[in-house]
């Protein structure tokens, strides 16, 4: 498990080491180093505070995106890396964030803080890596454990219990075997799940999304309930059971959301959504695929009418999550669906040969004008030529049998 860090990263730690200040790659990216994973974030903690990593870092683009807990970002060949001093955390009394933070002067005391033991690793070229609390043993048997006391640390920050919900989700060893979470820290979730409550609604949806869209979706739910944590995250006052086909519903948060909020009416579900801050276009989609779960797909013509009613592109999203969920409706009809689609077959207003000016100058006016051409476009989605002429004949024979009445 060697751990390789990238060229620009190497420099910033080696040029605070050579200005006299210790540095080293902490937390989430050295864990994906030793698990294989790929790495989009780079941090590093060093004993410089702000004003010396201003002065070690003259002339260069350093951002002061935390400053007040110590953190600067440093723009490196497009690369941004956080460098946060060494600190401690003082109490919490708010279950969230701690009422005071204190520099540190050891990279001991900084990963004692730390969340799981997995991310309480550093590692720099000149110590190697540095493990107290044996992450390195439990990325390598797959296993997620908090760092210290387990209740103390989800006490303190609630928000944590939600995190190990994600990893549990997300990581596999480097062999491939999926995480487990240790037993204690397993119970002290169960236990501390009601401070789950005092967590931001906009930081319970990032965990959330992030836990739908692995390919553990399913399991880490079924999860979320055993430890009781729906009822305090979206106040439902129940749990939400996902369906088993969870996992193979396409990953998209629309689709995964609709599947696990199917249970629920409408209302409800767009107050679940809206109370977690999902923006309108996600709660709009959502909508759109629970409304049509059970929607006709047995033919070209209702094919055509779900497309006209949600689009082509959600159309297809809908019968390949009815698939996933054990919808035998479902077989075959993501085929007939892009039949239709590459023909150029007509679902849509904007489609038709024929618009509202064409009508008008039939003598039909205001609302008549939109009636006539839904008539048109259904008649077209059950075969008739999408050809102007024969529309247009069409509407003219409407209006006369109108007038004559």
């Amino acid at each position: 498990m060697k751990i390789s860090l990238p060229q620009n990263v190497a420099a910033v730690i080696a040029r605070l080491e050579e200005r006299g200040f210790e540095a080293y790659a902490v937390g989430g990216c050295v864990r994906d180093s030793l698990l294989g994973r790929e790495i989009h974030d780079w941090d590093v903690a060093s004993s410089a505070t702000a004003s010396q990593l201003r002065e070690c870092f003259s002339g260069e683009k350093l951002i002061p995106t935390g400053e007040k807990h110590g953190t600067m970002t440093l723009l490196s060949e497009g690369m941004p890396i956080e460098i946060t001093t060494f600190r401690v955390d003082g109490s919490y009394s708010d279950g969230r964030h701690p009422d005071s933070v204190s520099f540190a002067r050891s990279i001991d005391d900084d990963l004692a803080r730390r969340d799981f033991t997995v991310n309480a690793m550093a590692f720099a070229s000149r110590t190697g890596l540095i493990d107290l609390f044996g992450g390195r043993a439990d990325a390598e048997s797959g296993v997620i454990r908090c760092v210290g006391e387990p209740e103390r640390r989800f006490e303190e920050d609630s928000l944590r219990i939600l995190r190990a919900l994600r990893f549990y989700s997300r990581l596999t060893t480097r062999d491939g075997r999926r995480f487990t979470i240790e037993p204690e820290t397993l119970g002290a979730m169960v236990r501390c799940a009601p401070g789950t409550a005092r967590v931001s609604a906009e930081r319970i949806n990032a965990e959330l999304c992030g836990i739908l869209l692995s390919a553990r979706a399913y399991e880490t739910l079924c999860l979320m309930n055993e430890c009781g944590i729906w009822r305090y995250v979206c106040g439902v006052g129940r749990d939400i059971l996902p369906p088993e086909g969870l996992d193979g519903v396409p990953r998209d948060i629309a689709a995964r959301m609709a599947s696990l909020l199917g249970g629920f009416d409408r209302a409800e579900a767009e107050r679940i959504m809206s109370a977690l801050r999902f923006k309108k276009g996600d709660i709009s989609r959502v909508s759109g695929l629970t409304d049509n779960f059970a929607a006709d797909i047995s033919d070209e013509y209702a094919l055509l009418k779900l497309m006209s009613r949600i689009g082509e592109r959600e159309a297809g999203m809908l019968i390949d999550t009815r698939r996933a969920l054990g919808d035998a409706a479902a077989d075959g009809a993501r085929g007939r669906l892009d039949e239709l689609a590459a023909a150029g077959r007509c679902y849509e207003l904007s489609r038709l040969a024929v618009n509202g000016g064409d009508i008008a100058a039939l003598g039909y006016r205001g609302r008549e004008i939109g009636d006539v051409l839904r008539r048109l476009l259904d008649a077209v989605m059950r075969g008739v030529p999408n050809e102007r002429e024969r529309l247009l004949a069409m509407a003219q024979n409407s209006g006369d049998a109108r007038d004559k009445m």
